[in-house]
């Protein structure tokens, strides 16, 4: 990026701390969600990711891209982002335990 190389491993993995510093900007799942609607947001999110190795970067970096790029980068993250944890499993759904409705949790039968 304007004749620097940025090394994502570095910023990886993407914290719950990240996201809640993310988030007092405005920055969430959601948001990312739909980046193509939400260029300020991706822009933001990139940006907050390329100053973890390099903080240097600021989003006037970033606006000299082009769209494609900005996606192709936003992807770039998210591959980093998965090859950071290769043993966990990625899903879009969540099913949680059901519930101890017979009471044993946390009781011994001896």
């Amino acid at each position: 990026m304007n004749g620097r190389k940025i090394d994502l491993s570095k910023a990886m993995p993407i914290t719950v701390g990240d996201w809640k510093a993310l988030g007092t900007k405005g920055i969430t799942p959601e948001r990312l969600a739909n980046a193509a609607a939400d260029v300020a947001g991706t822009t933001s999110y990139c940006v907050y990711v390329l100053q973890k190795v390099d903080p240097a970067v600021t989003e006037a970096d970033l606006d000299v891209l082009t769209f494609t790029q900005l996606i192709s980068l936003l992807e770039t993250i998210g591959a980093a982002s998965r090859a950071a944890q290769p043993n966990v499993p990625f899903s879009t759904s969540y099913t949680p335990a059901p519930p101890d409705t017979a009471g044993t949790l946390g009781t011994s039968s001896s």
